[in-house]
């Protein structure tokens, strides 16, 4: 009968070589063989022969079924869609200080949006050349450990390819909730190391290894199981390992991270965003980024001729052609196109707002009693009004005589003559002036002047 396997992050076990180490025991390794000891360093359990796997590479991608054994029923593969390690990233030490500690932070993504009995895991990971790993992992489904539809976390201790697979206690956890998973080295002795593996926020899914060989090779993957589509996956894009801290010793090494993708039918692959240490971060990819087609902007759509540049005098050349053909004449022409075309509104803006008719009508109603007949010697004095600009404030002028308030009078009569104002008791007598200013209208330089004067 052949034996019943059950999954785990290094591929399927035979059950009986799946073992759980319980607070009160650690594993280490005594003279080639894996053993349970209790707090006294007593041995309590002996779990068989450290595998000896040393042709296989850094961080072993496909490994899922051991030699000879059938796969499990159920977990039959979908065509081409693959088990094992799907995609990783992995940095080897090869500096004298051992990794004294690697951590990382991940969020729980979605829950898969599909169910065929699949099971997940994410996890970060070191390893040693058999290569015996340590990692504390995320699974979703069920696995040697428990679980099932749902999220929970737990650390592991898995013998190369083929030998005793160990870990802690199962605990679940939510959707959105933060890992920050740790592998720390506790203690060393000569050739031989003391690590502990688990997550911050949960010191129950803890799980110490004893007199170990060196853990030298890092890693972040994510491992699956009885995937038969793509949707089986987490119902996200991606998810990433963030804020990755490695140390060697007491001092930050420089990382280069490898990516190894040995399964893409879904788009599944890592994307290393930064080799930074502190702060580096490596995503892992569920299924491909969709591609959102750029939506062309309205205002194009609406006044496709018309742009914010162009001068409104050019927008209606289009127009004044047509007219200029049809009359033969292009004075005509454009004094047709002119006279059809619609006036612009005018913009208000344009107009300095601190200058009002009002105040210059009070003033001249005041000074009208007072008007006399001017002398022509004092035109100079309105050319001089006029150079004044209307946002600069005039200097203080020395009192006028009355005859040049008569000489200003006459050079605002062709304005006022023709003019209605609000005021309907001002009028104007004035002489006729010898030097009259043609088309000459109320200007804000002159109310100025006129204001000062009186």
């Amino acid at each position: 009968m052949a034996p019943e396997l059950v999954v785990t992050p290094g591929g399927y076990r035979p059950s009986e070589m799946v073992h759980k180490i319980g607070a009160d025991l650690r594993l280490r390794i005594l003279t080639g063989r894996l053993q349970g000891v209790d707090a006294s360093d007593s041995p309590v359990a002996d779990y068989g022969s450290v595998p000896r796997d040393g042709q296989n590479p850094a961080m072993t991608p496909g490994y899922a079924l051991p030699p000879g054994a059938e796969t499990p029923e159920g977990s039959e593969l979908a065509p081409s869609l693959g088990r094992g390690w799907i995609a990783f990233a992995h940095w080897t030490n090869e500096g004298t200080e051992h990794v004294s500690s690697f951590r990382s932070t991940w969020t729980v993504p979605p829950e898969p949006a599909s169910r065929s009995g699949q099971t997940i895991f994410l996890f970060s990971a070191m390893q040693d050349t058999i290569p015996m790993t340590l990692l504390p992992a995320l699974q979703w489904g069920p696995s040697a450990a428990g679980g099932g539809e749902y999220w929970s976390v737990a650390s592991w201790y898995v013998g190369g390819t083929t030998g005793a697979v160990f870990h802690g206690e199962l605990v679940p956890v939510s959707v959105g909730d933060e890992l920050t998973g740790v592998i720390r080295l506790a203690g060393r002795q000569r050739a031989h190391c003391d690590y502990r593996s688990g997550f911050e926020e949960f010191p129950d899914a803890d799980l110490p290894v004893f007199h170990v060989r060196d853990l030298s090779r890092c890693g972040v993957v994510m491992a699956a199981y009885g995937i038969k589509q793509c949707s089986d996956y987490p119902d996200a894009n991606a998810m990433g390992f963030r804020n990755i801290e490695l140390m060697t010793g007491f001092r930050h090494p420089a990382l280069t991270w490898s990516p190894v993708n040995t399964i893409t039918d879904c788009g599944q692959h890592v994307f290393i965003l930064s080799d930074a240490n502190p702060g580096g971060q490596v995503d892992v990819h569920f299924r491909e980024l969709q591609e959102t087609p750029a939506v062309e902007p309205v205002a194009a759509e609406a006044a496709p001729e018309i742009t914010a540049a162009q001068p409104f005098a050019a927008a209606l050349e289009p127009e004044l052609e047509p007219v200029a053909a049809a009359t033969g004449s292009t004075e005509e022409s454009e004094a047709a196109a002119i006279e059809a075309a619609p006036e612009p509104e005018p913009v208000v803006e344009e107009v300095p707002e601190a200058i009002e008719p009002e105040p210059i009508v009070a003033v001249a109603e005041e000074a009208a009693p007072e008007i006399t007949e001017a002398e022509p010697s004092q035109e100079p004095v309105v050319a001089q009004a006029a150079e004044v600009a209307p946002e600069e404030a005039p200097e203080p002028l020395a009192p006028a005589e009355p005859d040049m308030v008569a000489a200003m009078a006459r050079a605002l009569e062709p304005a006022a003559a023709g003019a209605e104002t609000e005021t309907p008791s001002l009028r104007l007598q004035v002489t006729e002036s010898a030097a009259p200013v043609p088309s000459l209208e109320v200007h804000p330089r002159i109310d100025r002047l006129v204001e000062i004067t009186i």
